[in-house]
């Protein structure tokens, strides 16, 4: 049966980075289950693309929430290069 999950686009470990709450709408994405595994075990070159994405399609509603984050803010949040 198809599903979807939900990924937190910020990471809750960093959580405390943020002075607002990132436990809202806009830093929850709803993923297929190939896509959520993609963020967190492919290679840099795959998972880049799908988080610059998620980033420039709710970068205006995190703002909106008071929770400003710079992409390169995210790839170092990733672990990636």
């Amino acid at each position: 049966m198809p599903y979807i999950e939900v990924h937190h686009f910020i990471p809750q470990e960093f959580r405390n980075e943020f002075s607002n709450s990132i436990e809202v709408f806009a830093n929850y994405a709803t993923l297929c289950p190939h896509c959520h595994e993609m963020l967190h075990k492919a290679v840099d070159n795959e998972r880049k693309p799908l988080i610059n994405y998620l980033y420039n399609e709710r970068y205006n509603r995190l703002e909106t929430m008071g929770i400003g984050i710079e992409i390169s803010a995210l790839y170092e949040f990733y672990g990636i290069d």
